[in-house]
């Protein structure tokens, strides 16, 4: 597999709602206690107009990991702003947010994931950011491990406990 990264273009959109409706579809699978939408009644073509909405907004990157015209993965991010609320506790910043990443299950532990990172944390670097931030869901122990792999390390942890 020679996999290469490339900006999203028009075009493209068939191949991000896919890439979302798998993922949502995984995290699904994952989650303990069933409160995201299983695939059937994940509306992508909805959620997907929201992510160009927060790109667009956000100073934000869509890319894709592709060999050929195979897509392998994908990864959406932002340029988070620094607020006035966050100097109340914060030196000033800025960071990218990673939103989604997807890899294929074909492309897993291939290098696709770590490609789309770098390529990310360089754009983000180049838009004056001095970090990255990504969510990692709890029950994904994968792609923990893989974020850990690759550098990351915990910062926010958010507990759940249901009522």
């Amino acid at each position: 597999m020679a996999a290469t990264v490339r900006n999203y273009h028009d075009g493209d959109e068939e191949a991000l709602i896919l890439c979302m409706t798998e993922l949502q579809a995984h995290i699904t699978s994952l989650d303990p206690h069933q409160r995201h939408r299983p695939r059937e009644e994940f509306d992508a073509p909805a959620y997907i107009r929201r992510l160009h909405e927060k790109v667009n907004a956000g100073n934000g990157i869509i890319l894709f990991a592709v060999d050929g015209e195979d897509v392998m993965g994908m990864l959406v991010g932002v340029v988070l702003p620094f607020t006035p609320d966050d100097a109340l506790e914060c030196y000033p910043f800025q960071n990218g947010r990673v939103i989604e990443l997807y890899v294929a299950d074909a492309a897993r532990r291939s290098g696709v994931g770590k490609l789309l990172m770098r390529a990310a944390e360089e754009e983000f670097r180049r838009r004056g950011c001095g970090a990255v931030i990504v969510e990692c869901f709890g029950p994904n122990l994968d792609a923990h491990a893989f974020y850990r792999s690759i550098g990351y390390e915990d910062r926010s942890i958010d507990l759940l406990k249901l009522l």
